[in-house]
């Protein structure tokens, strides 16, 4: 019976240095894929927040969810405030979709609502009903936001100066690869109410 040969020092190292080079080059790869998957479960967040606000709006005649300072239920996350939306949470019940997986804060919500739907942050323009809603498919509603600080604690929305303006008085959250994810107000009749919503 003949010998057996096993791996030679020089046959190992090779075999560990393919197996290196794999690793360096799937590794990226496999990384934007998870950062995909969670961009992808933020976007369904927005879209269910979305169709929650545009049934809370069908359920009051058009008026919008108030999103005011004095009790900040749709704004900026604050350590005092519910990491929910009070007046979605019929339509949203699962705290999950407050929350972007991206947003390493426990008990926080992530999104807020643009101040310019049903705010009152001073000095921009506001619209309390859903009519009044111009230009539905440039109108941004749900965006992520960044964590409190002194002034955005002031709102209770993502508060942005009117065009032409190029203030903003808040500032997106860049949990998405140094992006965000919003939504907007889209929407359209027809013989029975329907929602629709971009993340």
């Amino acid at each position: 019976m003949g010998r057996r040969r096993g791996f030679t020092l020089a046959e190992l190292l090779v075999v560990i240095g393919i197996i290196a080079v794999l690793v360096s080059i799937l590794l990226p790869v496999l990384t934007r894929a998870r950062e995909a998957a969670r961009r992808v479960r933020c976007m369904s967040n927005m879209r269910q927040l979305t169709a929650a606000w545009h049934q809370y709006a069908a359920e009051h005649d058009g008026e919008l969810v108030a999103c005011d300072a004095a009790d900040q239920q749709a704004g900026l996350p604050l350590p005092n405030q519910a990491q929910t939306i009070p007046a979605l949470r019929r339509y949203a019940p699962a705290d999950a979709v407050f929350h972007c997986p991206n947003d390493r804060r426990d008990g926080y919500r992530s999104y807020s609502i643009n101040d310019f739907l049903g705010g009152n942050w001073p000095g921009i323009p506001h619209v309390a009903r859903l009519r009044n809603v111009t230009n539905s498919a440039r109108t941004f509603l749900f965006i992520e936001q960044t964590p409190p600080i002194e002034k955005q604690g002031q709102t209770g929305g993502f508060a942005v100066e009117a065009y032409p303006s190029d203030v903003w008085d808040a500032y997106p959250a860049p949990l998405h690869d140094r992006g965000t994810c919003l939504s907007f107000v889209v929407y359209w009749f027809s013989r029975n109410w329907r929602m629709s919503a971009r993340a």
